[in-house]
């Protein structure tokens, strides 16, 4: 009779409650809201190459987040915004156009020299970078599943910083076309875990309004 197939998933979960039973054996799983919260808020991803080692709170006790000392480029130079059900080319078509209307949000409240896809450097490019009346930092995403946007903020706040030229806080813009409000309470923690507030003098989460064509806050911290 053929042994049991054990699937990669399950064997990786018994080798973690292993190692956690000999760190402590009457309760192993103590330890589980520390290691799932990287991935639900959207810092660890299923592929290293595309995580966000550099701001993990776990860098530092976990193999590969030791061994990464850069950004990664492949993530930051290809498109980040993959949402399931959509072709690159739609998601694209989609993307920009939430850029444009995120564009005319920001001129609305006074931010008027704007750049669209601006390069901090070759890879790190915020969707939309303002210099006017203050520095404004804005990352558009088509949903909120991938929990992402916070972690950029912080990517584009501290590249800023190390060429000298965030000269005081910025204020932050996290712009969704699609909103899941079950989303939104791990988005609001990544901003806090984070640390967001060393960088931003505020970071604003919009949301899309279809009926009105126009962005809406969700949240402001």
């Amino acid at each position: 009779m053929r042994d049991k197939v054990i699937p990669q998933n399950d064997r990786y979960r018994e080798k973690i409650t292993r190692i956690l039973k000999s760190i402590n054996p009457d309760d192993p799983i103590k330890y589980d809201f520390a290691l799932s919260r990287p991935p639900l808020l959207g810092i660890c991803l299923s592929r290293w190459d595309y995580s966000h080692c550099i701001v993990c709170p776990l860098r530092e006790i976990c193999l590969i987040g030791r061994s990464i000392h850069s950004y990664s480029k492949l993530f930051y130079t290809q498109l980040k915004d993959i949402v399931k059900g959509l072709k690159p080319s739609r998601a694209l078509q989609i993307h920009n156009l939430v850029v444009k209307k995120l564009l005319e949000y920001l001129v609305k409240i006074g931010y008027r020299e704007c750049k669209v896809d601006y390069a901090i450097d070759h890879c790190l490019r915020p969707d939309l970078y303002c210099f006017n009346s203050g520095q404004v930092i804005g990352e558009v995403k088509i949903s909120s599943e991938t929990r992402q946007g916070p972690i950029q903020l912080r990517v584009y706040a501290e590249e800023l910083v190390r060429q000298n030229k965030l000269k005081e806080r910025a204020y932050g813009v996290v712009a969704y076309w699609k909103t899941h409000y079950s989303d939104i309470p791990f988005i609001r923690e990544a901003i806090e875990l984070l640390k967001l507030d060393r960088y931003y003098n505020q970071v604003t989460m919009l949301g899309f309004d279809k009926t009105r064509s126009t962005f809406k806050e969700i949240s402001i911290i």
